[in-house]
């Protein structure tokens, strides 16, 4: 389960409303980002579930991987949300197909990565520099 912080800026994006998860972002430079997160002191391999990909169901695989799951969604919810928006937004700018990234499933993030490549939202200047 993400944090309603988070969820709630998810929503807004798969609504077209960018706006508040570049927000959050924007309270993390992209530059270094990764040194912030919580998941830089963890076992990378966590964090990529075999049955996790973008074609299929986030409830099949979160039922398949309850407790698989446990220990990567309770490091991203330790990230300060800032981290995990920027996260969220780097896995979105890269096309990140697989893995948790944001404290999102890339089942999750599949249909906000087609939202992405379709609306190609523009960051702040200031995000774009850093």
């Amino acid at each position: 389960m993400i944090r309603p912080a988070l969820n709630r800026v998810v929503d807004s994006a798969l609504f077209g409303d960018w706006e508040p998860l570049l927000n959050a972002a924007e309270g993390t430079p992209r530059e270094k980002w990764g040194e912030r997160a919580q998941c830089s002191a963890s076992e990378p391999d966590q964090f990529f579930l075999d049955s996790d990909t973008p074609w299929v169901s986030p409830v099949e695989v979160r039922i398949k991987e309850k407790f698989a799951l446990s220990a990567p969604m309770r490091v991203c919810r330790e990230c300060p949300f800032s981290v995990s928006a920027r996260c969220l937004v780097e896995a979105l700018r890269q096309g990140d197909a697989f893995g948790i990234r944001g404290g999102l499933l890339a089942s999750e993030r599949s249909s906000l990565q087609r939202m992405w490549k379709l609306e190609r939202p523009t960051e702040p200047a200031q995000m774009q520099a850093a």
